[in-house]
Formats: structure tokens, sequence, C-alpha cells
């Protein structure tokens, strides 16, 4: 008991009356500080108040500005308390603690004093300070993660990220994200700035995927807010946190392998070539990317008429020799092949050997060439060779030829062949100088070739096809002079 109230109680025991002991107790004091967003409990400590030694109802109210408030009590022999927010409750509160207790009504005299009825209850102390703090327990919303822009493939370990970061609907912001392969599990954090501890977030990030094996690789993230748990903080990764999301690509970063074919390997001119590229492949097997099939590049060599490539293509050669033609290919990640070779040999046909008709051979036609002595295919004589492909009319130039205009020339031919059409300059010793026009392609039945006529002057017409050869002279007549009338002289002025 303290001196003052031995005093008193003296005092009342002098006097011989009983009598009534008031005083309250000193202020409690809390322990530490709270962080500025916690999730979870919430644990408070304080320092023990000093009551008065004749009272009773001896403890503590902590008040706590939660929604609805909260009043709760402690005994006088407590010192912490967790406070659970209710369910959902997010937002920013103030804690403060008060010690009570109830005096002595009646103390009864005699040693030693004691209460023996209790009062009402007596001033309590002041307040304590306030602890403040802000109660996040919603875990940040959205959050997405793809690997170089949601592709299928990459044929590099070296991507790139591409996140759209979570946003915090509690309010303690501060979001981080957290980074690991695989598409599922906790994401460990061992020492601070080690792979798979909280970042900054971030819109595109360059990532390189670990490990030696081509296939589908996955990376996942976890968002977390900066609320922390204050009854047992984790040190390195704390805050409410997203479910992982996680993207995946197929990496690949095996060349794929080009196999060309060329089906006939030896043809003559004129003859079509088929090339193939089935044996091509995607060293990843059928798991892997695949070949593209838009990645197919073919080059043909010299003299190849026709277009397009595509896994199969064709092409007709218009001139002999051996061909290399080349084939490169590119699997969907987007690595190409070496260029492979295949070699394809191409011979003139032979010379066409015209049948004569019966009864005799042909006549020579003008400017070369011969007329007659071969039917036509289907004529009479059943179970004869077929007739090779070959010219069926002497060259014919259509109109008068003009120096600068369009000339044309009409053929025909018997079977599908390859033709030159020549405009060759006659010099004025009567030999023949360069070849001023030409048009070589692939032919059959009737056809017209067009030239823009030459200057002036006299040229042979030359039309070879295999062995066979039509030729005329052409003379270029000069372009016609306009006259103009001669404009009137105006007459003197007088």
């Amino acid at each position: 008991m303290r001196r003052s109230s031995r005093v008193a109680l003296s005092a009342i025991a002098t006097l011989g009356v009983a009598g009534t002991a008031s005083a309250a107790p000193t202020v409690p004091t809390f322990v530490g500080t709270l962080p500025p967003f916690v999730r979870g409990s919430v644990p408070l400590t304080w320092t023990p108040s000093t009551f008065t030694d004749l009272s009773t109802a001896r403890g503590y109210e902590i008040a706590i500005t939660e929604t609805p408030p909260l009043l709760a009590p402690a005994s006088e022999t407590a010192t912490a308390f967790t406070w659970n927010p209710a369910n959902g409750f997010s937002g920013a509160v103030s804690i403060t603690m008060t010690a009570t207790e109830k005096p002595c009504a009646t103390i009864a005299l005699g040693p030693p004093p004691s209460c023996t009825a209790e009062g009402t209850v007596a001033d309590p102390s002041a307040s304590s300070s306030a602890l403040t703090t802000s109660v996040d327990n919603v875990a940040p919303t959205g959050g997405t993660l793809q690997i170089n822009s949601g592709a299928v493939y990459t044929r590099s370990a070296d991507v790139t990220l591409n996140a759209t970061p979570a946003t915090d609907p509690g309010g303690s912001g501060g979001v981080k994200v957290q980074l690991a392969e695989g598409a599922t599990g906790a994401i460990p954090c061992a020492t601070a700035g080690a792979p798979g501890c909280p970042t900054d977030v971030f819109t595109s990030l360059p990532f390189t995927l670990t490990g030696t094996a081509d296939g589908f690789r996955a990376v996942r993230a976890i968002y977390r807010d900066a609320a922390v748990t204050a009854a047992a903080p984790t040190p390195l990764a704390d805050g409410n946190a997203t479910a992982p999301v996680s993207d995946s690509i197929f990496l690949d970063r095996r060349d794929p392998i080009a196999v060309p074919t060329a089906t006939p390997a030896s043809v003559q001119v004129g003859r079509t070539v088929t090339f193939g590229s089935s044996g091509s492949s995607d060293p990843n097997g059928a798991n892997g990317s695949g070949l593209d099939s838009a990645g197919y590049t073919w080059s043909f060599g010299a003299g190849a008429a026709g277009s397009g490539g595509g896994a199969s293509p064709t092409r007709t050669y218009t001139t002999a020799g051996t061909k290399t033609v080349t084939l490169t290919v590119r699997d969907r990640a987007g690595r190409t092949s070496a260029s492979v070779p295949v070699t394809v040999t191409v011979t003139n046909p032979p010379p066409a050997v015209p049948t004569p008709a019966p009864g005799g051979g042909g006549a020579t036609a003008p400017g070369g060439g011969t007329t007659g002595g071969t039917p036509p295919v289907g004529s009479g004589g059943g179970g004869a060779a077929p007739v090779p492909a070959r010219f069926v009319t002497r060259l014919r130039l259509v109109g008068k030829v003009i120096e600068g205009k369009q000339m044309k020339i009409a053929l025909e031919v018997r079977g599908r062949v390859i033709i030159t059409v020549s405009l060759v300059k006659v010099r004025s010793n009567g030999k023949l100088g360069k070849v001023v026009r030409t048009f070589t392609g692939l032919k059959s039945g009737r056809f017209g070739v067009r030239f823009t006529a030459p200057k002036a002057g006299r040229y042979r017409l030359v039309a070879r096809t295999g062995g066979q050869r039509r030729s005329s002279i052409v003379t270029v007549s000069p372009s016609p002079v306009v006259a103009v009338d001669p404009q009137p002289v105006p007459a003197a002025s007088k």
C-alpha cells in the first residue's frame, strides 16, 4: 500500500468511522508501433498500469475504431491482446487503451483495511496514445502474364515477358511481382534479391529460360500488395497474394533439315520437272514447332519457266544443261535450314524427222523449212507413229511493217514446244548483223508474237524449235511524213 493511502486510512481509523478510497490508475502504454498496412490478426502489447490499493474490477478497455467500433476488455493482469478484424473489414483504424477500476465504497478498519463494498467506476486514467494502421485483407485483382506477346514458338531461350500488373482494391498499394519457371506451385524466396523474391511490376521484361531441353516451357507470376502480417511477418515475401498466372511457349533451338527431290532427274528441254520436299523435317519431331507451310525457298537455276513455290513446285526448263536446284526450309519457330542442292540434267530433244507423205517428199517453203510431206495428226494410215512436235505453217507477217509501229508474226506448231523468234539486222553486204528483237517461250497450236518494229531497213525474221527453223526477209518501211499546210501570210498593214 502506498504511503498516501496508509495515511488516509489511518485518519479514517482514528475517527472511528467507515470511509471510501478514491484514486485512478496510471496511463497504460502500448509497446511498439504497427505497420502502415496490416493483414490478418493484429497483436497488441502494453506496459501494465498501477491501480489503487483498495479497489476492485481492475482492468483495461481497448477501443478500436473499426465499423462498428469495438470496445474490448482485458483483465488487470493482461499485458497483450490479439485483435481479429471483422470478416471483410478493410480501412484505417485507431486503437487506444484505458485502465479502469472500481474504488471501495466502504472500507473496514483495522489491520489491514479491507474493501467491504464496491463503489462506482472511478474516473479512469487518461487514454493511451493511439496506435494507427490500415487493414487490408483483400488480395490484388487482375494481373496477366505472356511470353513474347503470346507467341506459340520461340527459337531462343531469351524471351520477353509481357504483363498487365494487378491492381490493389484493398488500399495498401505497393504491388510487387514474384516470377518463377513452371506453371504451378508456390514461388520460393530464399534471400533478398534472389530469383522468386518480389520485384517491381512491369509491362515488358527480358527473361531467360533456364535448362538445356527444348519443348514447352512455362513462366508463372504471383502479385502481392504491401500489407504485412503483423502477428508473424514473413520477412522476404509478405502481402496479400493473387493466384499464380502463367503462360507457356515452345522452345525450339534446333534447325530444320531440308531434303529436296526432282522427278525426273533427267529431262528434255520443254518437259516438266516436279520438285518435292516430303523428306524435310523438324528434329524436334511431331511435338516440335514443325515446318512452316510458307517457309519453302527454292532456287531453280537458269532457264526455268514457271512461277510459284511451296512444298512441291513444278518447273519447265527452256535451256539445256545441268541445273542445280537448292531448297531451304523454315520451321514455325523461325529457324532456317541449310540450303541443300539437287541436280537436274536437261538435254535438247532430238531433231524431229518429218514423215513423207505417200507418193513423194515435201517441197521447200519460201524463207526456209519445209511444207507438205507430213500428214496431220489422226489422218490416214492406222497404226502410224505419233507425229513429233514441229512447225505446221511457215513464219508469216501480219500486215505492213512500219518503223516504230507494232509488228505481228503469226505461227502454228504441233505439240507443245519451246520456240525462239528473232529479228536480225541484214547488213548492206547481205550478211546478218546483230539481233534487235527476240522472244523465247513455251507454245502450242496457233499463236502470235509481237515486236515494236525497229528502224527502217532490211531484216531477217527467224523462228527455231528443236532442230527446225523457219525464216523470212522483212522490210521495215519508214514512218510516213505528215504534210503540214502552210499558214497564210497576213497582209501588210497600210
